[in-house]
């Protein structure tokens, strides 16, 4: 090997040491600024400090946190929900004379004036309003309501419905119910009212402060219901099995307000204090 041979190689290698010395000092001097002229400085900025103990949250106030931040979104989600049903109110007229006949077979579940029955898990329907019960009985026909395999009572109402082949006989059902006069639903849970006075506030912003129901809102009225249904709803509804169709837009903001209940002892609860409402 000549001398320029091994020159060049020497020289090569030199630059090579050179480059890679900036090579690292540039990369320290990203990560701080003064990392060049203090060795230590770099470990120093990538340890972490421990957090203090009172920069630490409880479980508890993270809790508090996480349900304010979901019932802010469940506010603003109402608030859009209101223009979205004072678009869905429209329904056939309905004929009384003709509902009553259709309603025949009904009587077998509900009894014979719509009060209900729990063996068959069938809600009153009486003192109901028209708007609920016509986007009821159209969601049991389209599948949105009554579909889930889970849900055995309302696998056996869908066929029922499909019954009324037109919106005509809907709406002249409907027209027949509200003919009818409400039977009382005395309470037969156990439930603390005054615990679910505090849990009622939040169903209050669409079912009213008295359970009355809101058309606005699509709400319906919850006071003169049997609370061995709503407590069945309520489960329902937090488990997914009504609420979660994708175009069941007003049931899939249930589901959510369902999500606030914590287990079926708040569900007895704020049931409770609504079966106290409108006696």
């Amino acid at each position: 090997m000549s001398d320029e041979s091994i020159t060049c190689d020497s020289t090569f290698e030199e630059r090579r040491k050179q480059d890679g010395r900036k090579s690292a000092s540039g990369l320290r001097q990203r990560v701080h600024p003064d990392a060049t002229t203090s060795p230590n400085l770099l470990e120093k900025t990538l340890r972490a400090e421990p957090p203090t103990q009172s920069a630490i949250l409880s479980n508890a106030d993270l809790i508090i946190m996480r349900q304010r931040k979901h019932r802010m979104k469940l506010m603003t989600w109402i608030a859009c929900l209101w223009w979205t049903g004072l678009s869905t109110l429209v329904q056939a007229d309905g004929d009384a004379t003709a509902g009553k006949a259709l309603f025949a077979p009904c009587m077998a579940c509900h009894g014979q004036n719509a009060e209900g029955n729990p063996a068959l898990n069938a809600p009153l329907l009486a003192g109901q309003e028209d708007w609920y019960l016509y986007r009821q009985l159209n969601h049991f026909k389209t599948g949105i309501r009554g579909a889930d395999e889970r849900d055995i009572f309302g696998l056996q109402m869908r066929p029922m419905a499909m019954l009324l082949a037109t919106d005509q006989a809907i709406g002249d059902v409907v027209a027949y119910l509200n003919t009818l006069t409400p039977v009382p639903a005395h309470a037969t849970l156990n439930g603390d009212p005054q615990k679910g006075r505090a849990l009622y506030r939040l169903c209050a912003t669409c079912h009213g402060q008295n359970a009355e129901g809101n058309p606005a809102y699509q709400a319906p009225r919850l006071s003169h219901q049997h609370d061995w249904y709503l407590l069945t709803q309520l489960k329902h509804f937090k488990a997914g099995i009504r609420g979660k169709a994708p175009n069941d837009t007003f049931g899939r903001q249930m589901q959510a307000v369902t999500m606030t209940l914590m287990d079926e002892h708040a569900m007895k609860h704020v049931i409770a204090y609504i079966k106290t409402l409108g006696q």
